[in-house]
């Protein structure tokens, strides 16, 4: 009798190692599955949809129309313009998701400063870059300056900024972003 009970606690601790032993090994394991594929996605600087056949195939493997999306931060930021030149320092409110291009033309996508005929029909842009706001003199005939300095390649810009294009001064005031 004393054989069968040590062969039963025997039994019982080999069967007790071998559940530890799974649920430890299962634990442990690197859960990957193979049975997602995502190809392509948005270019989160642009917006644009890469063209590599951008599909999502799931675990019925169906393929389906899909958009990449996730753990990055969006992409724009909410900036004003004051403009310090005139009386009333008129304020241009700006949500920079991509570029906006500053000048005397009245065309669409372009914020235009009136009364100031220094400043080029397309005289500057400001755009947005890896979340920072930078500006670009677009040859312009009287330059654009940031901080009194001459704008001669795209420089960053930071809040509290001030930009002149002809005779304006325009500080910039970031949002948020």
């Amino acid at each position: 009798m004393d054989t069968i009970l040590i062969i039963l606690a025997a039994v019982t601790v080999l069967i007790l190692i071998i559940v530890i032993a799974v649920l430890f090994k299962s634990k442990n394991k690197n859960n990957y599955r193979n049975d997602v594929h995502i190809s392509g996605g948005v270019d989160i600087y642009t917006g644009q949809i890469t063209s590599d056949n951008n599909y999502f195939k799931g675990m019925s493997n169906e393929l389906r129309d899909t958009i990449v999306v996730g753990g990055v931060k969006q992409n724009s930021v909410h900036i004003s313009l004051i403009n310090m030149s005139s009386e009333n320092q008129k304020t241009y409110e700006i949500n920079l998701t991509d570029k906006i291009i500053i000048g005397r033309n009245k065309a669409n996508g372009i914020l235009t400063i009136d009364n100031d005929s220094m400043i080029s029909h397309q005289h500057c842009a400001l755009y947005l870059k890896n979340g920072n706001v930078y500006i670009e003199d677009l040859n312009s005939s009287n330059h654009t300056f940031l901080n009194d300095d001459i704008v001669l390649k795209p420089e960053r810009c930071y809040d509290g900024d001030l930009i002149r294009v002809g005779q304006t001064n325009l500080m910039i005031q970031m949002i948020g972003g």
